[in-house]
């Protein structure tokens, strides 16, 4: 990639997650020592990914009791609003 290129792409990045580190390579060739550098970046328990906050997306997780029709169940989920991604 050009280094305009790598710029743009690194901006994205960012600005889908401010706290992403990135390492720009060639053939992927990178030290070791710079790779056992790199923290997890562990969260803590309060708090929340930014799907939350700058995307607005959540989740719903709902587990059926009994059978339900795939058929029935496909025209339900066809029939939300494009909104609700699934």
């Amino acid at each position: 990639l050009s280094e305009a290129e790598q710029a743009r792409l690194t901006m994205e990045i960012q600005g889908l997650n401010s706290q992403a580190f990135t390492i720009l390579t060639s053939y992927s060739k990178i030290a070791v020592k710079q790779v056992r550098g790199i923290s997890s970046g562990k969260k803590s328990k309060g708090s929340r990914s930014h799907v939350f906050s700058d995307l607005k997306l959540s989740t719903f997780v709902y587990q059926f009791k009994k059978s339900v029709n795939q058929t029935d169940f496909e025209d339900f989920l066809r029939g939300l609003p494009d909104t609700v991604y699934r």
